[in-house]
C-alpha cells in the first residue's frame, strides 16, 4: 500500500494553498518563514498539496534572517522570493532586513500572518486568547512608508486568482 501523494483524494481549495499555488506560478522558488500560531493551514497545505505546485518552505531561526535571505536570493540569482513571518511581532522584528531591501531596490515579497478577524460563524475563527492579544488595527502600517504595495487578504476566496491580472 503506497502512502504517496498522488494516491490521496482531490485537496478542498483553501486560502493558504490558493496563496502557496499562486506564489509557485508567479517564480517564487522559495518561501523563507519564521513560524508562528497563524501558520497552521500554510503548513496543512503544505502536507497536502503536490510539492511541485508549491514554493520550497525554509525554517529561519529569526525574521531579520528570513527577509536577508531573500534579498540575498535575489542578488545572486535576479529572481524575486517571498518571506512569511508570524503576525505583528514577525513583522516588527522584520522590519530592518525589509528597510534593507528597500534602501538597495532589492524587490521581496513579505508576507505576514494575521490573528483571525471573525470570532465566530467562520472556519478559522479566533479560539484563543493569544489571537486577541497579537492583533493590531493596521499591522500594515510598521512597514508601509518602506514597500511599494500593501494588501491585506482576510478570506479564502481572496486567493482564488494564481495568476495576476494581464
Amino acid at each position: 500500500m503506497s502512502s504517496s501523494r498522488e494516491n490521496r483524494p482531490p485537496v478542498p481549495r483553501t486560502g493558504a494553498g490558493e496563496l502557496l499555488k499562486g506564489l509557485k506560478n508567479n517564480g517564487i522558488d522559495f518561501l523563507f518563514a519564521n513560524a508562528g500560531t497563524d501558520f497552521p493551514p500554510i503548513i496543512e497545505a503544505f502536507a497536502s498539496l503536490p510539492l511541485d505546485q508549491l514554493p520550497v518552505p525554509v525554517t529561519v531561526p529569526h525574521e531579520t534572517a528570513s527577509v536577508a535571505m531573500a534579498h540575498g536570493y535575489y542578488l545572486v540569482t535576479g529572481r524575486l522570493q517571498a518571506t512569511m513571518l508570524h503576525v505583528n511581532v514577525g513583522l516588527a522584528n522584520a522590519l530592518m532586513g525589509v528597510i534593507n531591501a528597500a534602501s538597495d531596490n532589492v524587490p521581496v515579497i513579505v508576507l505576514s500572518g494575521r490573528t483571525p478577524i471573525t470570532e465566530h460563524a467562520r472556519p478559522g475563527s479566533r479560539v484563543t486568547p493569544i489571537q486577541y492579544g497579537q492583533e493590531m488595527y493596521n499591522q500594515t502600517s510598521l512597514v508601509a512608508d518602506t514597500v511599494k504595495f500593501h494588501y491585506e487578504m482576510r478570506y479564502p476566496e481572496q486567493g482564488a486568482r494564481t495568476r495576476p491580472p494581464r
